[in-house]
């Protein structure tokens, strides 16, 4: 095994240790903390990131050479063999069950689905308007309960510029015919098999998704305005990447959690809960570098912030333009840069 780099970094009391894939760590903290937190980066060239909930592996869609997804065991960095989906892969997402991938190919305006149990990719759909612009799927969803039924929201494909629809409702590969108009959602969640949540900005949309397709039946738009682009869901609560924590019914605003940015040329992750270590985590691109922050599930307190060593900022040409922040394992995080996949281990120490 390669052995790890010598890079240290103290942070308010915590060791930050930057390690070669592979490396371990040894040291340990406090009473009842994780000693050191370490950052594992793995050298791979990215579009989008996900998690299977069943093997706990990462799936990674690859632009280079016919395009392909491909698993990453989380705990060693090593990958399995490919599986070729078709030109430019992007975001994707696994079902529960973890039977099936469904991926947003950018080069060709489709989706593709991936059986994942005998790993083989299948039918290829078209992502377009009703009046035959094509689309790219910036997020994609599973409905609860399904692995066959998605909502995906879009972006309209160069060379035009705009924000689409959010979200299309899919079954199997199959639109439904009702679908949301422009401006609608960047990012959106299901809290039940018939109802879905988008945020767009400064609006928050409540969706009722039925056999013809989605609606909106509400917007809220709560003061003072803040731009919400990302949300995550968790215990009846809905958690935006500019901070903003809602009630998920009633989409009225609970808090207010500072967090800083978007930074010129920057980004924001979508929120990341973590029931078990108290902490809901965000990270921030900023023109020096890139900032995890970690706040109290309990209480939405700020426990601390940390600046993570060799992840690259908004200046950079490697910046991190869609950093994908997910839940590894029982106590990690992974995110990406355009070259390389990042393992963030012992977060609770945080």
């Amino acid at each position: 095994m390669p052995r790890p780099s010598a890079t240290f970094a103290t942070l308010l009391g915590l060791s930050v240790f930057l390690s070669g894939c592979g490396g371990s760590t040894s040291s340990s903290g406090p009473k009842g903390k994780p000693g050191v937190f370490a950052i594992r980066p793995v050298a791979l060239r990215t579009n989008g990131l996900g998690v299977d909930p069943k093997t706990g592996k990462v799936w990674a869609s690859l632009p280079d050479g016919n395009g392909s997804v491909v698993d990453i065991d989380p705990t060693t960095g090593a990958t399995g063999s490919p599986i070729e989906v078709g030109v430019n892969p992007g975001v994707l997402a696994v079902s529960a069950d973890g039977s099936t991938m469904f991926v947003g190919l950018d080069g060709t305006s489709a989706l593709r689905k991936v059986d994942l149990r005998t790993r083989t990719a299948g039918g290829t759909f078209p992502l377009r308007t009703a009046s035959g612009s094509d689309l790219l799927a910036s997020v994609i969803r599973f409905q609860p309960g399904s692995n066959t039924t998605i909502g995906v929201s879009t972006n309209v494909a160069p060379p035009f510029i705009g924000e689409a629809t959010g979200p299309l409702i899919y079954d199997d590969g199959v639109p439904r015919p009702n679908a949301l108009g422009l401006y609608t959602g960047r990012d959106f969640v299901w809290t039940s098999p018939s109802r879905i949540v988008t945020v767009f900005g400064y609006d928050w949309n409540e969706v009722v998704v039925d056999a013809q397709g989605a609606s909106i039946s509400r917007s809220v738009r709560n003061e003072p305005l803040r731009d919400t682009s990302l949300v995550v869901r968790h215990g009846g609560k809905l958690y935006g990447d500019d901070g903003t924590v809602s009630d998920e019914n009633t989409l009225a605003r609970i808090a207010a959690l500072p967090i800083p940015g978007p930074f010129y040329g920057g980004t924001r992750s979508r929120p990341v809960i973590d029931v078990a270590a108290d902490r809901v985590f965000f990270l921030v691109t900023t023109p020096e570098g890139v900032r995890l922050f970690g706040y109290r599930f309990s209480d939405l307190s700020l426990v601390n912030e940390i600046e993570l060593p060799g992840l690259p900022g908004a200046g950079s040409e490697d910046r991190m333009t869609r950093p994908d922040l997910i839940r590894v394992g029982a106590h990690g995080l992974a995110c990406r840069s355009k070259s390389t996949v990042y393992f963030l281990d012992n977060v609770p120490g945080l």
